[in-house]
């Protein structure tokens, strides 16, 4: 698929996650090693912590390469299309119990695809600059949900910022753009505003509003 414009994690945010990812990683392999000295030595109690300290840094490896890639925000020539976790907004499994294993299980993605033609409403912000200046029970009521899964997804939700797309049928696509490129997503925006040009485009980030408006 050729895209018009594509937005997606920024090169500072992959390398960040990269460095987690080798660092805990390497820990993760010499915890593997030690657990299987440990085995030798019939050390059970060491045997054990090491290879369950192995076992859940290659989850958190696991998890982390999931958060690098899949996710994208994208417009073709009439096309807007949103590849993100199929909760919407977080890449682990927000409902998988107990929960505070949840962050080791990686959700799965979905890809929305949805018509320039059908698109009434389109916003940038945070949650809390979301409710403001919306009227969508359905988006309050998932955004509820998904606050009420556990007490730590209600206070990443505070800090994320989310895309938010309505259609004329009342549908609602979002998804999280927390450490995308500002540049790409602009590109992103400004191919929206192509396409939809008697859709106003609201946002709370002063970087986004600004370099729109330098674009123009």
């Amino acid at each position: 698929m050729t895209y018009t414009a594509r937005a997606a994690l920024s090169k500072a945010a992959r390398t960040k996650i990269t460095a987690g990812i080798c660092i805990v990683g390497t820990i993760s392999l010499a915890g593997l090693v030690l657990g299987i000295i440990n085995i030798y030595q019939k050390n059970a109690l060491f045997s054990v912590i090491y290879l369950l300290a192995c076992v859940i840094g290659l989850a958190f490896v696991v998890i982390k390469i999931n958060t690098v890639v899949p996710t994208f925000v994208a417009t073709s020539k009439h096309t807007l299309w949103m590849q993100n976790w199929k909760n919407g907004v977080f890449s682990f499994n927000v409902r998988f119990k107990p929960a505070f294993l949840c962050d080791f299980i990686p959700d799965k993605t979905k890809v929305d695809k949805v018509d320039f033609s059908k698109i009434t409403k389109v916003m940038l912000g945070t949650k809390n600059f979301l409710t403001r200046n919306l009227q969508n029970e359905r988006f309050s009521r998932e955004m509820q949900a998904l606050a009420a899964c556990n007490p730590r997804c209600g206070r990443l939700l505070k800090r994320l910022d989310l895309l938010y797309i309505e259609t004329i049928d009342g549908a609602c696509y979002y998804m999280s753009v927390t450490d995308f490129d500002p540049a790409e997503l602009v590109q992103v925006l400004a191919a929206i505003e192509a396409g939809c040009p008697n859709v106003q485009i609201k946002c709370n980030s002063r970087e986004i509003r600004k370099r729109m408006t330098q674009s123009q």
